[in-house]
């Protein structure tokens, strides 16, 4: 079972069929009449007929956006990259149309600024993660010395980025907040 060209083995198969099945039949034991048991199971069954699809559907979709983001012609990307046909290069660029909500938000930018915690009593300096006004969303602790690959690193460990996020722009801020610590005074736009 090897995909052409992608080197999918059968081995990453099962492990992925095992993490999952692993984690709906350990929380499908734990109702212990057997028929609340084969009803957790179906529920379970249909949310994966939804989801299967649905991940198929957003995995094109992304290939779809990788591509585009090359800035290359669809000529470009056929022999030479060994993306297959014009024609296939062309589907897969026009599903990038079609991404998912849910994958367009884990792949968006998001900001990163530095807070002594000034701005609110009793808090403590921050990373924090902004929205469009500058108004934290998350945060992890700060120390003096940190670096923003530190800040990145807590938020994966804490859930709030993905792994494998990087900095993608710095930029001094020309007027800093009041609440930036000194050598701090930057905004840095992080993406996976």
């Amino acid at each position: 079972m090897t995909a052409s060209g992608y080197g999918v083995e059968r081995h990453e198969v099962d492990a992925a069929v095992r993490a999952v099945l692993a984690e709906v039949l350990t929380a499908a034991a734990e109702h212990t009449d057997l028929i609340a048991r084969y009803h957790e199971l179906t529920r379970v069954q249909r949310l994966w007929e939804f989801v299967g699809p649905r991940i198929v559907h957003a995995l094109v979709a992304e290939r779809g956006a990788a591509l585009r983001a090359t800035g290359l012609r669809q000529a470009d990307l056929t022999e030479p990259a060994l993306l297959g046909t014009q024609q296939r290069v062309s589907q897969i660029m026009r599903a990038a149309d079609g991404r998912d909500p849910v994958a367009v938000d884990l792949t968006r930018e998001r900001e990163i600024l530095v807070s002594d915690g000034s701005e609110e009593p009793g808090a403590d300096p921050s990373w924090i993660i902004v929205d469009d006004q500058d108004c934290a969303i998350e945060g992890v602790a700060f120390a003096n010395g940190d670096t923003i690959d530190e800040a990145i690193a807590r938020f994966v460990d804490a859930g709030m980025l993905l792994p494998g996020t990087r900095v993608v722009k710095r930029e001094r801020m020309p007027s800093p907040h009041s609440f930036q610590p000194d050598g701090y005074e930057y905004r840095w736009t992080v993406s996976l």
